[in-house]
C-alpha cells in the first residue's frame, strides 16, 4: 500500500534508522476500534527543565484539528512485535514489515494527502541485547546510542532538540527532535523517543508539521505511553511443541551433528543457511540463524520415497523462508521447526505439514523480523 510523496521520503529515512535490519512487507489492517474512556495517565516526562516538544511549537493550536474522538481509543495488536499500543479511535493503523504505523487520517494509507494539519507515528521494539547495550541500560546509555548511531545520518536535518534523558512510566529512555522539509517545503518536526520496556527497547518516529506541533504531541505520547508487551500466540498448528529462553549468541565451533531431532533453537553459527530446497544434509548451527531470521526448517529422513519426497518438494517450492534437507538419523519420517517451535510428522500426508508452513514461515515467533534468507552460506537445488 503506497505512502503519500508529501512525506514518504522523510517515513523512509527515519524507519531506515530506527531499524534498519527490517524490510518492508505488504501491510495488514488492525483498525478494530473499542471504546475506552480512561486515557492513559502517564505521560512522557523530560528531565530537562523545558520541554523539548515547547521548543519547536511555532504556532497556536490549531482549531481544524478533530480531537473530538481522543478519549475513544482503538488498540492494535501486533502478534509479530508482541507489543499492544493504543491510539485515537478516529486515526488509522496498519502494519508494515516490523513497524506499526498509526496515521491521523485514513487516506494517508491510500496514497492521499489530507488536508490541512497531519501527523503519524511509527513504533518498533527490538531486544536490548541485540541493540548491544549494556545489562540494564540508563537513559544516558540511550542517549547515547542516539548520539553515536542516529545522529550521523541526519546531516541534511536541523537539531532542533539534542538528545536528552527522559522517562516513559518510570522507564529509562531518551529522545531527540529534528526539524526537515516535507516535498512542498513544509517544515516537519520529528521526534524520536526510545525507552526501555523489560526487555526491549521500543523506538517511537512521529511526525507532523512544524505549526501543528502543540496539537499532536499529547497525542503520540499518548500513544507511547500506552505501550505494552504482549506475548504473542505461538499455538498455531495442533501438536507443536513450544521452548523458551533460546540463547541467541554466536558461536562458530557449535555442534549439533549428533542430535537425532532439530534443535528449536540456541546459539548458532554467525552464517545462517540460504533457504531453498537441499538435496544433501546441512549443518543445524547455520539452520538456527535462519530460524532466527523467520525461516522453517523442514527435515525429513533420507530414506523416504521418491513419491513423499515430490509431494514434500511441492509444498515448499515457492516459499521463500524454507530450508528443506534431508537430516540423518531423524527420530521421525518429518520434523518441521521454526524458532521455539517444533512439530514432529509421522504421516507424510498429515495436511499440518503445510499448515506448519503457512503459519510459521516469517510468523510470529521471529526474533529478527525482516533479515533476509539469503546472501548465507549454502548452494540449494532449487529456491
Amino acid at each position: 500500500m503506497p505512502l503519500p510523496i508529501r512525506y514518504l521520503a522523510t517515513l523512509i529515512f527515519s524507519l531506515s534508522l530506527l531499524l534498519a535490519a527490517c524490510s518492508p512487507t505488504p501491510p495488514t489492517n488492525n483498525n478494530d476500534a473499542t471504546t475506552d474512556t480512561a486515557n492513559p495517565t502517564v505521560s512522557v516526562e523530560t528531565n530537562e527543565t523545558t520541554d523539548p516538544s515547547e521548543s519547536t511549537s511555532s504556532g497556536s493550536a490549531d482549531p481544524t484539528v478533530d480531537h473530538s474522538d481522543r478519549e475513544t481509543t482503538a488498540s492494535y495488536h501486533s502478534n509479530l512485535l508482541g507489543l499492544e499500543v493504543d491510539y485515537p479511535a478516529n486515526w488509522f493503523a496498519l502494519e508494515q514489515g516490523a513497524f506499526i504505523m498509526i496515521f491521523s487520517d485514513e487516506t494517508m494509507a491510500q496514497a492521499n494527502t489530507p488536508d490541512g494539519p497531519y501527523g503519524y507515528i511509527t513504533i518498533t521494539s527490538n531486544d536490548i541485547a541485540a541493540m548491544d547495550f549494556p545489562t540494564n541500560p540508563t537513559s544516558q546509555d540511550i542517549v547515547d546510542f542516539l548520539n553515536e548511531k542516529m545522529l550521523p545520518g541526519m546531516q541534511d536535518a536541523e537539531l532542533i532538540a539534542a538528545p536528552a534523558t527522559i522517562t516513559v512510566a518510570d522507564a529509562p529512555g531518551a529522545q531527540m527532535i529534528v526539524r526537515n522539509q516535507d516535498d512542498t517545503g513544509q517544515p516537519l518536526d520529528n521526534t524520536f523517543t526510545l525507552f526501555i520496556l523489560e526487555d526491549q527497547l521500543l523506538l517511537a518516529y512521529s511526525s507532523t508539521p512544524t505549526e501543528n506541533i502543540a496539537e499532536f504531541n499529547p497525542i503520540f505520547n499518548d500513544v507511547i505511553n500506552s505501550a505494552q508487551l504482549k506475548a504473542p500466540d505461538l499455538s498455531l498448528v495442533e501438536g507443536i511443541t513450544l521452548a523458551d529462553s533460546l540463547s541467541r549468541s554466536h558461536n562458530t565451533e557449535i555442534d549439533y551433528s549428533t542430535e537425532t531431532i532439530p534443535p528449536m533453537g540456541g546459539v548458532h553459527h554467525p552464517s545462517w543457511q540460504n533457504c531453498g530446497i537441499y538435496d544433501k544434509p546441512v549443518e543445524a548451527k547455520h539452520v538456527l540463524h535462519s530460524l532466527e531470521h523467520g525461516a522453517v526448517w523442514l527435515a525429513y529422513q533420507p530414506d523416504i520415497d521418491a513419491d513423499a519426497l515430490a509431494s514434500l518438494q511441492a509444498i515448499v517450492a515457492d516459499q521463500s523462508y524454507v530450508v528443506m534437507a534431508p537430516y540423518p538419523n531423524l527420530s521421525h519420517p518429518v520434523v518441521l521447526t521454526a524458532w521455539g517451535v517444533q512439530l514432529t510428522i509421522d504421516d507424510l500426508t498429515d495436511s499440518r505439514i503445510a499448515e506448519f508452513v503457512e503459519k510459521y514461515q516469517e510468523g510470529p515467533q521471529t526474533p529478527e523480523p525482516g533479515a533476509t534468507c539469503g546472501s548465507g552460506v549454502g548452494r540449494p537445488i532449487e529456491k
